[in-house]
């Protein structure tokens, strides 16, 4: 349905200087931990053949697999990084999750922690750019643990980057 507007790195006179970038090239396990059996990226091995290939460079990625069953399959990053002021957080994605297209099934939610990872706040709340695209479904029959909160739902029609705004936790 058309491409993706894609969000500006910086603004004009700006320049990016990475907190923290990672391509995934060294796998999962190097800088995140990850929900056994759920993730992957093309450089470790997947355990259903599945060939993992970022559609827009030749950098390696980070993959969720779909395992059939209901949960939460979390990817939690290792060390901690230091906001800076005027900072953001820009990532691809490209997802297709479960629904009838009406009511959504699955969905991908990020979320961000100040204190160690004993409390976890959504992003939702911080102005971005490609954000959340809708709402998991709340129906009694829904079994899943995110159902009512706003994520990324459906499909992303191809790669989509996600820009946002981290200012208010420098």
């Amino acid at each position: 349905a058309g491409a993706n507007a894609v969000p500006a790195v910086c603004a004009a006179g700006e320049t990016v200087v990475d907190a923290f970038r990672d391509r995934f090239d060294g796998g999962i396990a190097a800088n995140w931990d990850g929900t056994a059996d759920r993730w992957y990226s093309s450089a470790d091995a997947s355990p259903d053949g599945a060939v993992m290939q970022w559609p827009t460079s030749s950098s390696t990625n980070a993959r969720g697999l779909d395992v059939g069953t209901p949960g939460i399959a979390e990817l939690t990053q290792k060390s901690a990084v230091a906001i800076p002021t005027g900072a953001y957080l820009r990532f691809d994605s490209w997802y297709s999750f479960e629904g009838d297209g009406i009511d959504n099934f699955d969905a991908g939610v990020v979320e961000y922690s100040i204190d160690g990872g004993s409390t976890w706040v959504d992003i939702g709340s911080l102005t971005a750019v490609n954000g959340y695209s809708g709402t998991i479904d709340t129906h009694n029959y829904s079994d899943s643990p995110l159902k009512g909160r706003s994520g990324f739902v459906a499909a992303s029609n191809g790669a989509r980057t996600t820009r946002i705004d981290l200012s208010s936790l420098a």
